[in-house]
């Protein structure tokens, strides 16, 4: 490392092609991104040797040197500096390499993935796409890859198809959750009636007075539905989001999400003409069941409102 900031202050043609002759054999990723470094500084501003450096990056990458048994600080740094690399210089011709090193393991390689963030943009979401559906991935994984295809939900068909399948997953993980609460309830009973203090009806009371009873998956498959009717997506963009609702709509026949759907459609014929009088920018999508919800809290409260009302006007004699 010495040696090659060394040769870059020198800055002779001499020592410049040495750094070059260097990147033809070195297997350290830290060291080829210290070369371009210094190739940078000796010419003040972007050299001509970036195909060897790209080239030194992808082949350390695609075949890395054996670690030692305990790996050193810099063996660590070797891959970051490499993709690092490869994405400041936007190298569009390591896509399928790339695609390769997306997932190991069941897990997602961040350094990959930001390489298809940052450099293949709306043309990562096949390979993405592709991942998330026939990879094995835990949900972290499958979240950090959905994170950037739902950016080009309006570009690109394979992000409607995976939004679709996400959704799907919310629907099993929501049958899930409603058999734990099933179960909590069933228990709930059985404690009540063993003459066993488990929260009771108070507790049923206060958890249904104060958010109890709602499911995370179910109002993150509501976000989903609802992002299709946000914004001002152009034709070619409503046309994918049509196709993305009739692929939710296929997905299930709960009364509830139907009219959901129902709202998100009516949305899309109205943005599809935006001058037509009575357009409104605000989009409102309302859920049933909060709907119902709320109702219920609201007849509780007035309930315990009558009730300590009632308690003031007529006090218990002592």
């Amino acid at each position: 490392m010495g040696l090659i900031e060394t040769l870059g202050r020198i800055g002779t043609n001499d020592a410049e092609a040495t750094l070059v002759k260097i990147l033809g054999y070195t297997a350290s990723g830290v060291e080829v991104n210290l070369i371009d470094q210094q190739l940078t500084l000796m010419a003040e501003g972007e050299h001509q040797f970036k195909p060897q450096v790209l080239g030194a990056a992808k082949d350390i990458l695609i075949n890395p040197p054996a670690l030692s048994e305990v790996p050193t600080r810099l063996e660590g740094r070797s891959s970051n500096a490499l993709w690092g690399l490869i994405i400041r210089y936007k190298d569009l011709t390591f896509a399928e390499e790339a695609e390769t090193l997306l997932v190991k393991d069941g897990s997602v390689n961040g350094s990959a993935l930001e390489y298809f963030r940052r450099v293949m943009e709306d043309k990562s979401v096949p390979v993405l796409a592709k991942a998330y559906q026939q990879g094995n991935l835990d949900d972290r994984g499958k979240e950090q890859l959905y994170r950037i295809i739902n950016d080009y939900i309006d570009q690109h068909p394979q992000a409607g198809q995976v939004m679709v399948d996400r959704f799907q997953g919310y629907l099993v993980k929501m049958g899930e959750e409603e058999a734990e609460r099933a179960k909590a309830q069933a228990e709930r009973e059985a404690a009540a009636a063993r003459g066993e203090n488990s929260g009771g009806r108070g507790g049923d009371f206060f958890r249904n007075m104060f958010g109890g009873g709602g499911s995370r998956s179910r109002e993150a498959a509501i976000r989903e539905i609802r992002r299709l009717g946000e914004g001002r997506p152009d034709t070619d963009a409503l046309a994918l989001r049509r196709a993305a609702l009739n692929g939710l709509k296929s997905a299930t026949s709960d009364a509830d999400f139907v009219a959901m759907f129902d709202s998100v459609e009516k949305r899309l014929q109205a943005l599809a003409n935006p001058d037509a009088e009575g357009f409104s920018e605000r989009f409102e999508m309302r859920d049933p069941q909060r709907e119902r919800r709320d109702e219920e809290r609201r007849k509780q409260m007035e309930e315990l409102r009558k009730r300590m009302e009632e308690r003031r006007n007529n006090p218990p004699s002592e």
